[in-house]
C-alpha cells in the first residue's frame, strides 16, 4: 500500500505516525516532493513510474476528494473508491468506481 497526498512531506509523515498507520505503507508520494498536485497527470505518472511492477488493474485510489483523488485516479485509468462521509451527490462527470461512507467498508472491496 502507498500513500498519495497533496501536502507537505513532514506534515503527512507526522500525521501517519501519530495515527499508527505509517508502518502499513511501503512509500509516501506527496505533492511537495513530486512538484505536482493531484489530479495532475504528471503527479500520477510520477507515482506509477516509481512503483515497481505497477499494474493499473490491481490498483485502487482511495480518497475523500472528488476533484483531486477520484478525478486523478479516473484520468489515469485506475479504479477509485470515494470515501463519502457526508452523503454528497457526485456530479455526472466524476463517477467513482466504488463509493463508501467509512473506511471499514473497504473490506468488502479489497
Amino acid at each position: 500500500m502507498f500513500v498519495i497526498t497533496n501536502g507537505i512531506t513532514y506534515t503527512q509523515i507526522k500525521r501517519l505516525k501519530q495515527s499508527g498507520l505509517y508502518k502499513f505503507f511501503e512509500d509516501i508520494f506527496d505533492s511537495q516532493s513530486i512538484g505536482y498536485q493531484k489530479p495532475k497527470e504528471e503527479f500520477f505518472n510520477y507515482v506509477i513510474s516509481h512503483i515497481s511492477e505497477f499494474n493499473r488493474k490491481d490498483a485502487l485510489v482511495i480518497g475523500d476528494s472528488l476533484n483531486t483523488d477520484i478525478k486523478g485516479g479516473l484520468q489515469s485509468g485506475i479504479d477509485t473508491c470515494w470515501v463519502n462521509r457526508t452523503g454528497q451527490i457526485s456530479p455526472a462527470e466524476i463517477k467513482s468506481t466504488y463509493t463508501i461512507s467509512n473506511l471499514m467498508e473497504l473490506t468488502s472491496i479489497c
